[in-house]
């Protein structure tokens, strides 16, 4: 196990509700009523005047936000379905998610999925997204040792070894977790068993970062094209980073992380060519300023990252990230200043491929790149979407360049997150209304009409 501390890049051990501390109040609670949720759709969403900031990096190859436990009442609008061709449909009918924070398709082949759920608990669905009546079954229970105090705290995510199932000896599964006693992030693995169930007593903590607080714990997993697990923390906290965290390369708060977790007799490596491997600042950085990515995801036909980056006062954003890249948190948010509000440094940032302001939701849910059949016209499109309002927009440049996203369809769900299958389709994943009947928890996916 390594441990990782404020000031030293010694590794320590490195919702779903998490993310959706967006609004600023420092309540960790979602605030609709910051999001406008009656606002009239628009065809664009709106930007701020971006600055004029250097690109501290080149693209290279390559899910603060989470709902909250209990949400609140979904905005009362007629959803204004997207391009007339295009819907969401339910899968998955006889599964009902509770407060899921991820969702994966085993790389096997097998046809098998994986959701995992906020309060500690890794469920296996089979029989297919199109089945009447499949399985579901409970693969793995930490509830015992997950800490669930703040909205923003449990189960945050996982990722399944490239190798399952495939004889090699990695039949493996990430998680990142919030533990007690102290207070932190737990990002460790276990093995599966011969039933298909991952083992309990084979849990191996990777890493640990202690959290100052319950908001802002990032949580997402995945294993990029590379081969390396890449593993995203937020600032910690509190409102507007007052350790400034975000800024501070010595720490992995406000991160992704990228490691090699395929050496036996460590619990990971650092990849020689990270941009800090080198030392003097933490090696396991892949990029920084962030303040909560809740998800990001690889674009499998090229590799390029992108990341949803919860924000504060006013600004959603997406970002394309990059090797070494900063993202300004907590100097910027968006295009702007955040500390100081004025005459802010303009350079040594990059800017987001796309903002929205508070207008238009409260916590952006990261997605992926379409890479699906069932609707060609999304092919290579961005897809994300905002927890409050359930808009989900698309964004269509390859190459990680600003512009305006489209706003593909304005539904009335709380979105928690979403998910990819081997074949390309994409997921949404909702929560559900406790007070409006229609809206149930469920596992949609975008079709044609």
């Amino acid at each position: 196990m390594k441990t990782i501390t404020n000031r030293t890049a010694v590794l320590l051990l490195a919702i779903v509700t998490v993310v959706l501390t967006a609004c600023g109040s420092g309540s960790g609670q979602p605030n609709p009523a910051a999001g406008s949720g009656t606002a009239t759709p628009t065809t664009d969403v709106p930007t701020t005047a971006p600055a004029t900031a250097t690109p501290v990096a080149t693209p290279t190859l390559r899910p603060t936000a989470t709902p909250s436990p209990t949400p609140t009442p979904a905005p009362t609008r007629t959803p204004t379905p997207g391009p007339a061709e295009i819907t969401l449909e339910p899968v998955f009918t006889w599964y009902a998610p509770d407060r899921a924070t991820h969702f994966e398709e085993a790389p096997d082949g097998s046809g098998r999925f994986f959701i995992s759920e906020q309060d500690g608990r890794i469920i296996e669905l089979t029989g297919g997204p199109d089945a009447s009546d499949g399985a579901a079954r409970i693969v793995l229970d930490i509830t015992d040792r997950v800490l669930t105090e703040g909205v923003e705290e449990g189960l945050l995510g996982f990722a399944v070894h490239l190798e399952f199932g495939q004889s090699t000896g990695n039949d493996r599964l990430f998680v990142n977790y919030t533990a007690d006693e102290p207070r932190r992030s737990v990002l460790s693995e276990f093995g599966f068993a011969p039933n298909g169930t991952l083992d309990l007593e084979s849990e191996r903590i990777v890493l640990e970062l202690p959290q100052p607080g319950d908001i802002h714990n990032g949580g997402m997993l995945e294993f990029g094209p590379d081969g390396y697990l890449y593993a995203g923390f937020g600032d910690g906290g509190d409102i507007g980073d007052p350790e400034g965290h975000g800024q501070n390369t010595s720490n992995i708060y406000g991160t992704i992380i990228r490691i090699d977790v395929t050496t036996p007799d460590e619990p990971y490596v650092v990849p020689p060519d990270n941009p800090f491997a080198a030392g003097g600042e933490a090696p396991e950085i892949w990029a920084y300023g962030l303040r909560n990515p809740w998800r990001f995801s690889f674009d499998r036909a090229n590799g390029n990252m992108w990341a949803g980056d919860v924000g504060e006062r006013a600004i959603e954003e997406v970002n394309f990230i990059v090797r070494g890249g900063n993202y300004g948190w907590n100097t910027r948010e968006g295009y702007g200043c955040f500390e100081p509000q004025t005459g802010c440094a303009e350079t040594g940032f990059i800017d987001p491929v796309a903002t929205y302001i508070h207008v238009d939701g409260c916590a952006v849910i990261g997605g992926y790149v379409y890479r699906g059949d069932r609707v060609p016209s999304l092919d290579g499109a961005y897809i994300y979407g905002d927890y409050c309002s359930g808009r989900i927009w698309i964004i269509r440049n390859a190459d990680g360049s600003k512009q305006r996203a489209k706003l593909l369809m304005d539904t009335r769900h709380f979105i928690g997150t979403f998910g990819q299958g081997l074949d390309g389709e994409v997921y949404v994943l909702a929560y559900g209304s406790e007070t409006d009947p229609d809206d149930k928890r469920q596992i949609l996916r975008f079709v044609l009409q």
